[in-house]
C-alpha cells in the first residue's frame, strides 16, 4: 500500500476509482475530477496546494493498493477558513464502497497526521456526520475528542472533533 499524490500515469487507475463510487458522492470532493480532462484535474490539484479563490491551500493523497488500484483519498487542509472551522476541518477522507471496513481510512489518517506536525499544527479539527459510525470511530481511534455538534444544511447532525498530535 502506498499513500501518494496522483501522477500523469495514474489516469486508468483513477478513472476506475471514480467508477467504483457508482452513484455515491465521492469524498473528499477534492478527489473528484468532475468529468474534466485528467490533465486538467491534475493541474487543479497542484493549484489547490497554493490555495485558490476562497479555498485554503490543500493537498490530496490517494491510497494505492497492489496492482495500482486506488481505494481512497484524503485531503489535508493546513489552514482553516470560517466554513472549515464549522464543518470540514483540516482533513477530509473517503474510501470507495468496495474497500470500506478494512481499516484503510484509519491507515490514511495515521499517515497524514505527521504532515501537520511538520508544519507546526498540533491540533487537528475533523468533522463527521453522526450517522457515519465508521468515520466517527476512525477519529476516536486516533484519540479524537468531540468538541461540539452542528447541523448541516441537509438537516443531518455532525460532530466536531479535535485530535492533538
Amino acid at each position: 500500500m502506498q499513500l501518494r499524490k496522483l501522477l500523469i500515469t495514474d489516469e486508468v487507475s483513477y478513472r476506475e476509482y471514480v467508477k467504483s463510487w457508482k452513484s455515491e458522492k465521492i469524498v473528499p470532493t477534492s478527489s473528484n475530477f468532475n468529468k474534466n480532462p485528467y490533465r486538467d484535474f491534475l493541474q487543479q490539484l497542484i493549484k489547490a496546494e497554493e490555495g485558490m479563490d476562497q479555498w485554503v491551500p490543500s493537498e490530496t493523497y490517494f491510497l494505492f493498493l497492489e496492482e495500482n488500484e486506488i481505494a481512497g483519498a484524503i485531503n489535508c487542509r493546513y489552514q482553516l477558513n470560517d466554513q472549515l472551522k464549522y464543518i470540514g476541518g483540516h482533513i477530509g477522507y473517503g474510501i470507495s464502497p468496495e474497500h470500506r471496513r478494512k481499516g484503510l481510512a484509519q491507515l490514511m489518517l495515521g499517515k497524514v497526521l505527521p504532515l501537520f506536525k511538520e508544519r507546526g499544527i498540533e491540533r487537528i479539527l475533523l468533522t463527521a456526520n453522526d450517522d457515519n459510525v465508521g468515520s466517527v470511530q476512525v477519529i476516536l481511534n486516533h484519540y479524537g475528542k468531540r468538541a461540539s455538534s452542528g447541523i448541516e444544511e441537509s438537516g443531518k447532525t455532525f460532530g466536531r472533533y479535535w485530535i492533538t498530535i
